[in-house]
């Protein structure tokens, strides 16, 4: 087996076990914000912290792979792999900016007592929606197999890039305080 194609299935595996980390860590980010109690954020923010990190981890895999498939030729990595990287690469810096330590911030107001001071925190939109939107973003790394070849590189960043802020705004939206129910 060449190494192109070693790294090529790779790089598949890695892009296919990237969206459950990043799901698993947005599932434990809302798990925090639901239920935002002294006693029941500590453990969750830990493994969310931990579930990130290991996300992180394998996002920098990623680009090692990437790059050893560009030295076979750029063009074999410019058709969907730049695309796909850069739609889960923005949401993740913007977790390691925000939601980090957003987590930090649970844990000191978990640690302090104060329900009103933990309940904001926690329900922080900077805690939940990178990590939502990285999970989102997660997605187009696992079907970029089943994307259609790149025309142009600018048009992919345009459409990809405005259903990356359409998913931002529904997630944002969805992150938000649900609304009083009224009897």
């Amino acid at each position: 087996m060449s190494f192109f194609l070693t790294v090529y299935v790779v790089d598949f595996v890695v892009a296919i076990v990237l969206f459950p980390v990043w799901l698993a860590a947005a599932l434990l980010v809302g798990r925090i914000s639901r239920h935002p109690e002294p006693g029941r954020v500590r453990r969750p923010a830990v493994a969310a912290a931990v579930v990130i990190g290991l996300g992180l981890l394998l996002l920098v895999a990623r680009f090692v792979l990437v790059g050893g498939q560009a030295q076979s030729g750029i063009e074999l990595v410019t058709d969907r792999k730049l695309v796909t990287l850069l739609m889960i690469t923005i949401p993740a810096v913007a977790v390691v900016l925000l939601a980090l330590p957003g987590l930090a911030a649970v844990r000191r107001a978990a640690r302090s007592g104060e329900p009103s001071a933990l309940r904001v925190a926690a329900t922080s939109p900077r805690l939940l929606v990178p990590v939502r939107l990285t999970a989102f973003g997660a997605v187009g790394g696992m079907l970029e197999r089943f994307l259609p070849p790149a025309r142009a590189l600018w048009a992919d960043l345009l459409v990809y890039g405005l259903v990356m802020v359409a998913a931002a705004v529904v997630i944002a939206g969805l992150s938000l305080d649900p609304p009083p129910r009224f009897a």
